[in-house]
């Protein structure tokens, strides 16, 4: 997670939080939902230069190590940071390098990166047209920008996460949130061209109600849990990228091409 202006959230407490459970059973559902949405969603080859704006947790950085990328991954929080590089060392993965920056402010040279990510980081930051152009200067001419937002037109999700804060289980501070047009003009603006997106989250887990901390509340019992998570993955997996419910998930992607200078992407 980034920034230097971060909108109210203490990132670093928030870390350790997340830290602590972010290897949980119960959580178990979710990371699966990730993992599958990254195999269909994500563009990375083996030997690409990626770097992770906003590395938060490192679960990203981690799927693009497992599948033979070179990852530079930054964050303008030191505990998300160093947990990200102690999940990294954990699991047997290297990465090229683990700096706080922040996405403003980017301290890579133009046209450094062949895929770039900067995930769940807009919305938490005071200038997130600046990032945009720091995200492409960055990333070589023809290459894969991929962005995550908070999506405005999931009113359900926005309902609950409000519900969440006021009952003191999720980050405090001020989210911002984007309409999926609205990011793609944007990007357009700082130079970049949308070229695919999807959703995730189109309903929350039906095992029951996952917390920011990560804690599952349920009246099931263990034996309903696991058909229930699996009837889950597979409306995530059916939904996440058809129109109309791709625009209406929690979470918003867009992948994104540099022009090559060539008159292509």
């Amino acid at each position: 997670m980034d920034d230097s202006t971060t909108r109210g959230t203490d990132w670093d407490e928030y870390s350790a939080t997340i830290a602590r459970r972010k290897n949980s059973d119960e959580w178990a559902v979710l990371r699966t939902a990730r993992e599958q949405h990254y195999d269909r969603f994500f563009s990375v080859n083996p030997g690409e230069r990626v770097l992770d704006a906003g590395c938060g947790h490192g679960e990203y950085t981690m799927f693009a190590l497992e599948r033979g990328a070179r990852v530079w991954a930054i964050d303008f929080s030191p505990a998300m940071l160093s947990y990200t590089e102690q999940a990294c060392g954990a699991a047997g993965l290297e990465a090229e390098s683990f700096t706080r920056q922040s996405v403003m402010d980017i301290q890579y040279p133009d046209d450094h990166f062949d895929v770039v990510y900067c995930l769940s980081v807009l919305e938490c930051i005071e200038d997130p047209d600046l990032a945009l152009r720091e995200l492409l200067r960055v990333l070589k001419p023809g290459g894969r920008l991929y962005l995550d937002v908070c999506n405005a037109l999931a009113v359900h999700w926005r309902f609950l996460f409000l519900c969440l804060q006021k009952l003191g289980a999720a980050p405090k501070g001020e989210m911002r949130y984007f309409r999926p047009g609205e990011l793609k003009t944007m990007v357009r603006n700082a130079g970049g061209m949308p070229t695919r997106d999807c959703g995730q989250a189109f309903s929350p887990p039906f095992s029951g109600l996952y917390t920011a901390d990560l804690r599952r509340y349920t009246i099931f019992p263990d034996w309903l849990i696991r058909p229930l998570d699996a009837a889950y993955l597979w409306l995530e997996k059916v939904t996440n990228h058809l129109w109309p419910f791709r625009t209406i998930c929690w979470h918003y992607f867009l992948e994104v091409r540099k022009p090559d200078g060539k008159g292509g992407v």
